[in-house]
């Protein structure tokens, strides 16, 4: 099967199960989030950035804040796009910032 072919497919198949309804087709917020910061990290050719790093690459149009951008990386990283590594704990100063690491496969 092409690529053309199953495209025809999916589509097929998502009309047929939204009833033909457009406005149900491509209601998840969470998956719009999760193609825009695949195709920021791409676009950079990132292998691995911090948090605070990304949002600056990635705010305004779906992240006003550091923190909204955590449930769309935890959607990547268990999809196996991206794998969050977390440092270990030092005794003194300031916690280390988690790491995003990009899957290269990905």
């Amino acid at each position: 099967m092409s690529p053309s072919e199953a495209n025809l497919a999916q589509c097929s198949h998502l009309a047929f199960w939204t009833g033909r309804d457009v406005d149900k087709m491509d209601t998840d917020l969470s998956i719009h989030k999760a193609k825009f910061v695949l195709a920021k990290l791409k676009k950079k050719n990132v292998s691995v950035i911090k948090p605070s790093e990304f949002f600056q690459m990635c705010r305004r149009k779906f992240f006003k804040k550091t923190e909204e951008i955590f449930p769309t990386l935890e959607l990547l990283e268990g999809h196996g796009y991206i794998r969050l590594e977390e440092p270990e704990r030092q005794s003194v100063g300031r916690p280390a910032d988690v790491k995003i690491i990009v899957n290269p496969a990905a």
